[in-house]
């Protein structure tokens, strides 16, 4: 007998963007237990920041370079861009990493 366990829209989402990012030719890492060298982009998941947390930061040869937030199928980027959160994404620092990376501009 096969359990099935409903799955909330952002978990179905990051399942998604593993596929899409593993196919791309990134590496999926989780925070704490990451290695920035395990190849040039490496997205690493649930990444901490000054004001919570990012679903992917994504690092290109070692330097942060963007910010990827999961969202439910069928989210529209007018829903996104210019919200609160991706204002604080924005300016949000990395907890522990400030003194390592500079500030990620860029928010997928």
């Amino acid at each position: 007998m096969e359990i099935m366990v409903k799955q909330k829209p952002e978990e179905k989402a990051r399942q998604h963007i593993d596929k899409l990012l593993e196919g791309a030719g990134w590496t999926i890492q989780d925070y704490p237990e990451f290695n920035l060298g395990a190849s040039l982009g490496v997205a690493v998941r649930e990444f901490p920041l000054d004001s919570g947390f990012t679903d992917y930061l994504l690092f290109l040869e070692r330097s942060a370079g963007g910010v990827l937030e999961a969202k439910p199928e069928g989210t529209t980027l007018s829903g996104v861009s210019g919200s609160t959160a991706s204002k604080r994404l924005l300016t949000s620092t990395f907890k522990k990493y400030d003194n390592m990376f500079k500030s990620v501009k860029s928010i997928f």
